[in-house]
């Protein structure tokens, strides 16, 4: 598999090692592999694999519920600015592992 170029790899995620430490998150099913040394390289692959993330998880620009409020504590989080780190539970809930926490729970 080449991710822009930079060849990777994936590998059965037989451990179930977590992606994040936000609480709720599924651990993947398949480990992604960048077959590099290059800091470089590695940054493009992952800089890749995030806008690919953006592109599944543009429905939800944000994990906060309807309302406005911490999708993992509850917390009023709709008038701060953003990006948002939620001051109860410290998620950011503009980042990409917050959003597919999200996603993966309404599944």
């Amino acid at each position: 598999m080449h991710i822009r170029g930079v060849r990777s790899s994936e590998i059965e995620n037989e451990q179930k090692i977590p992606y994040t430490q936000i609480p709720g998150a599924k651990p993947p099913r398949f480990l992604i592999l960048i077959d590099s040394d290059s800091e470089i390289q590695w940054q493009i692959a992952q800089d890749s694999i995030e806008s690919i993330w953006d592109a599944i998880l543009e429905q939800h620009p944000r994990a906060v519920t309807p309302s406005g409020h911490c999708s993992f504590c509850g917390y009023d989080v709709e008038r701060l600015p953003r990006p948002t780190i939620c001051p109860e539970c410290g998620i950011n809930v503009d980042s990409i592992e917050a959003r597919r926490v999200m996603r993966e729970r309404r599944l």
